[in-house]
């Protein structure tokens, strides 16, 4: 028995060490140093140990905690993104200082150096530091960042998120994109870091071919497109790199809806004179967010339903008269009644649910489940 519970053990340690390997980027890091240059005749700063370093994201209330080596510096690894973050630094002895308005985008290095005065013989207000922090796009070269809300107003096609990556300037082509002029295949489609890319097809996305999709637009927070990124912690691709990064719940409580309705009569025609296809495409969509527990626990939902309908594409040229005199020898003959001449309409139906749960454990984790 204890055998066998070693064993069931093992298997399962293997396959969650396979698939956190497996994870890809969607979060953000914050370094720096703390350091103190006051009194001192050379101008150079002195480092400090054992500072205290909060860090808060405003809009949701997490906090994460760090305390500076011996060398002063200290890092957050892992963050979401978002914002804005603050940053706080305190030391004994020192004033307190406070870094202001960190956004923070996936795979950013955001480098925060601080310096922090003597503290007077009386006590003193924050120092409130608005400055610029160096932004290191997780060592991926040239790269694109998309804002969720900018996203959510633009009139897309089928509003399928893929097509925000033409607001690259180094795609080319229409859906399947090429990315830096390398073929649309070797492209890496990812969800919070996860592979969402059709490897059995040619599509961007599975469904993707039928006009299905795969992830609404109003669940995405920021899309990611790195051109021709060499992050060793990228890889599993030769082409380009999209990643769509998902919402969370914030501690406020927020609900929105969408609708969207698209059809042949709302199309002109094209260069020769002739009218598009008839179709129908009709979409509906909600999302909620808020919190669970202030600062701790936040969820969000997003659910949308896609009706659509087009015409079957005539495969076979059968003259009209030929078809109907087949028809009536059906009914006559077999007694089966084959249907009327007419092009059948397609119907394809679509929906889906994204639900987070975002659970900040402890000042060091943060959980996210996704669904």
């Amino acid at each position: 028995m204890h055998r066998r519970t070693a064993l069931i053990a093992a298997l399962v340690s293997i396959a969650c060490a396979g698939t956190i390997h497996g994870q890809g980027l969607a979060g953000a890091s914050v370094r720096g140093t703390v350091a103190d240059r006051s009194n001192r005749s050379d101008s150079l700063p002195r480092l400090i140990a054992l500072a205290l370093v909060t860090l808060t994201n405003t809009a949701t209330g997490n906090v994460w905690h760090a305390i500076t080596s011996a060398r002063g510096t200290f890092s957050f690894d892992d963050l979401p993104v978002g914002g804005p973050f603050t940053l706080g630094v305190k030391a004994i002895g020192y004033q307190p200082a406070l870094l202001t308005d960190v956004v923070l985008h996936a795979g950013d290095r955001v480098t925060a150096d601080v310096i922090l005065d003597a503290a007077q013989a009386r006590a003193l207000d924050a120092v409130i530091v608005r400055s610029s922090s160096a932004r290191d796009a997780g060592a991926g070269g040239p790269a694109n960042f998309i804002p969720g809300d900018v996203a959510r107003r633009l009139p897309l096609l089928d509003r399928q998120f893929t097509g925000l990556f033409a607001l690259s300037p180094w795609t080319s082509g229409s859906p399947p994109l090429a990315i830096g002029g390398q073929h649309s295949r070797f492209n890496a489609i990812q969800v919070d870091g996860a592979s969402a890319s059709d490897y059995f097809g040619v599509n961007v996305m599975p469904g993707s071919a039928v006009g299905l999709v795969s992830l609404s637009l109003e669940a995405i927070d920021e899309l990611h497109i790195l051109i021709a990124p060499f992050d060793v912690r990228q890889g599993g691709f030769s082409g380009g790199l999209i990643n769509a990064v998902t919402r969370s719940g914030t501690n406020h409580f927020r609900m929105s809806g969408v609708a969207s309705l698209s059809r042949s009569d709302l199309v002109g025609s094209d260069t020769a004179g002739a009218a598009t296809q008839r179709f129908r495409s009709v979409q509906y969509g909600v999302t909620a967010g808020g919190p669970i527990v202030l600062d701790r626990l936040h969820y969000f939902i997003a659910a949308e339903t896609q009706s659509r309908r087009t015409p079957a594409v005539d495969a076979v040229a059968v003259d009209r008269a030929a078809a109907a005199r087949a028809a009536q020898i059906s009914r006559d003959v077999y007694g089966f009644d084959p249907g009327g001449l007419e092009t059948p309409n397609l119907s394809q139906p679509n929906w889906n649910l994204f639900t987070k749960l975002s659970w900040q454990a402890s000042r060091r984790h943060l959980i996210d489940v996704r669904a």
